[in-house]
């Protein structure tokens, strides 16, 4: 009993620092803290294991000896060392603490947390153990009580590094989006020098980043990446994830350049990075560097727009093409062919015989181009030919500048017979046929045709919904006709019985093959209102009025801040503001279609 008192009461003057008489064991332990500070950590520990061989309950050596095991990574071993040093001190806050981060460092989160609650009741202000409870609550996802301890941290450390990045972590998982970037944000400021620290809040502000940009918040997506760039700014893919956000989200192109431009200083081989730079350079119009970037599209991994079966040779390089024969090869989307099949007629004036491989169903109408000799549909064998070009590749080697746009239209035509059908079907009452309905042509100022959605697989949000062209089919001596074909069609039930919409039968499009019947009745049409998307393409090959809905932000070709097209002298563009909000263009197109009727009521 004496010998037990007798060790608590040294125990006691030694950890205040006020011994005057030591025991062999805490000899040893006082050599192996000189051996630590020389650097002999191995021999430091043998004096430890030697003082408790002595002494099994000396705190101090099993104190010490547990953090040096712990540095070497043996955690079991270096908690029942904490365990005993705990045990014998139980109101030793640190000690308490040492056991709760060796308990939570092998996954015994439940009794690393009841550890390290302990230890904060010893000490209110014990900053280290409130932040590992936080940890160990969002460990176990008990992220709202998790987030209290946190802010606790932060309300007595606002400089902590750690809390504020755990607050960001979980506010992200809570989907609490913005206040996760503020709380990223000021980690940033606070600035650790720790490098695996700054890259992991560089990895949360990049899936924070992506988040937004997903969610098509481009702002906040921008601010996320920017943000990054403060804690690095050599991080190429960042650079490129910031422009393509200015350019695709915010349509700020012209920001969006000075990143590309960043970003290919830093990776100048990433055709990826070349492609995006190529579409910003494009809708500013900087056509030079544009469609020289622009060919980085045949290297992107797995994303080329088609692979061709035998080696590409004998490309198209700007040669002499009289009494030769070229062969144009479609690449892209339907709109992309009837956009730049124009080509065919400078090719033409070349002296060359133009061969146009395109897509099968747009064989009828690529046919009656004047500047086309023969036309073989994609998959087909080709016949024999001097060169080869894919269609949009042919902008590079003339140089096209905004300036030398090919646009003398019409450069496609509807078939003769056809022109003229619709033309009787638009100017009597009825039609002979009875398969095809009967409209009035009493009162019609205007026969408009109406396009409202493309690709399903550029999404909902580049289309503007039927539902909000509704108030234009109630307009009053205005006879509308539907250009949809398959995607969309499900709209028109979300129309009112009374919506001024003509629906033709199954046959239109498919008896004279596709897009014929719609050329032919667009050039009987007083107008056309369209998506972007190949129906566009086709009335402004043709000449026809059109309106294009474009959302925001609008495809490169469409330029920016512009009201027309180069591309096509009788297109006008109705461009959304904000994304996702069509009300601006509802009202615009409203009044246009007003004047318009006015007008031609007047002549």
């Amino acid at each position: 009993m004496k010998k037990q008192t007798s060790f608590l009461m040294t125990a006691l003057l030694f950890t205040s620092g006020c011994s005057s008489s030591t025991g062999p064991d805490e000899d040893l332990v006082k050599q192996a803290k000189t051996l630590k500070k020389q650097g002999q950590k191995q021999k430091a520990i043998e004096k430890y294991r030697a003082a408790l061989a002595i002494n099994p309950k000396n705190f101090e050596a099993n104190f010490h000896l547990g953090f040096e095991l712990f540095q070497e990574g043996k955690l079991d071993s270096a908690m029942r060392k904490f365990a005993q040093a705990a045990e014998l001190q139980p109101n030793n806050k640190q000690a308490v603490f040492n056991l709760g981060m060796s308990l939570f460092m092998q996954e015994k989160i439940d009794q690393a947390i009841s550890c390290l609650k302990k230890a904060i009741e010893l000490d209110q202000h014990y900053t280290k153990a409130q932040l590992l409870l936080a940890q160990a609550l969002h460990k176990k996802k008990q992220y709202s009580q998790a987030l209290q301890q946190y802010k606790k941290v932060i309300m007595q450390d606002n400089s902590n590094f750690d809390a504020h990045i755990a607050v960001g972590q979980i506010l992200y998982e809570k989907n609490l989006l913005t206040q996760a970037l503020q709380f990223f944000q000021t980690a940033v400021q606070l600035n650790t020098s720790n490098p695996k620290k700054r890259k992991q809040l560089a990895n949360d502000l990049l899936q924070l980043g992506m988040k937004f940009f997903g969610q098509r918040d481009g702002e906040n997506a921008a601010q996320a990446f920017q943000t990054i760039l403060q804690i690095n700014e050599n991080y190429s893919s960042v650079h490129h994830n910031l422009a393509f956000t200015l350019a695709e989200r915010l349509g700020r192109h012209h920001e969006a350049i000075k990143y590309y431009r960043k970003a290919l200083a830093l990776n100048p081989n990433n055709p990826e990075i070349h492609f995006c730079f190529a579409l910003s350079c494009l809708a500013t119009g900087n056509f030079q560097e544009g469609w020289q970037e622009y060919k980085a599209r045949w290297k992107r991994q797995k994303k080329a727009p088609r692979k061709f079966i035998k080696t590409f040779e004998n490309e198209w390089a700007g040669e002499n093409l009289q009494n030769k024969t070229i062969l144009l090869r479609s690449e892209q989307g339907f709109g992309d062919t009837l956009h730049f099949i124009r080509y065919a007629q400078l090719l033409k004036q070349q002296g060359a015989f133009v061969i146009a491989e395109v897509q099968k169903p747009l064989i009828e109408i690529i046919s009656l181009c004047p500047y086309v000799d023969n036309v073989v549909a994609m998959g087909q064998q080709m016949p024999p030919f001097d060169y080869q070009i894919p269609l949009m590749n042919i902008p590079t080697v003339f140089d096209t500048t905004l300036e030398t746009i090919p646009n003398h239209i019409p450069y496609l035509h509807a078939n003769k017979q056809l022109e003229k059908k619709w033309a009787n079907y638009l100017n009597t009452e009825t039609e002979s046929s009875p398969s095809l309905p009967t409209i009035s042509s009493d009162s019609i100022s205007l026969h408009v045709g109406l396009c409202w959605f493309g690709d399903a697989a550029h999404g909902q949000n580049k289309f503007m919904p039927l539902k909000e062209l509704e108030p234009l089919l109630q307009m009053k001596g205005i006879k509308f006709y539907s250009l949809q074909k398959y995607t969309g069609i499900d709209q028109i039930e979300q129309l009112s019985p009374n919506a001024n919409l003509h629906i033709f039968d199954d046959d239109f499009d498919k008896a004279h093959g596709s897009f014929m019947d719609s050329a032919a009745l667009m050039k009987n049409l007083d107008l056309v209102i369209t998506a972007d998307t190949s129906v566009a393409h086709l009335a402004g090959a043709l000449g026809v009025p059109v309106w294009i809905i474009l959302p925001f932000p609008a495809e490169w070709r469409w330029l920016m801040d512009r009201n027309d097209s180069p591309w096509y002298p009788t297109a006008r563009l109705f461009r959304q503001t904000v994304d996702g909000d069509w009300s601006d263009v509802q009202q615009e197109l409203l009044m246009a279609l007003q004047n318009k009727s006015k007008a031609t009521k007047q002549i």
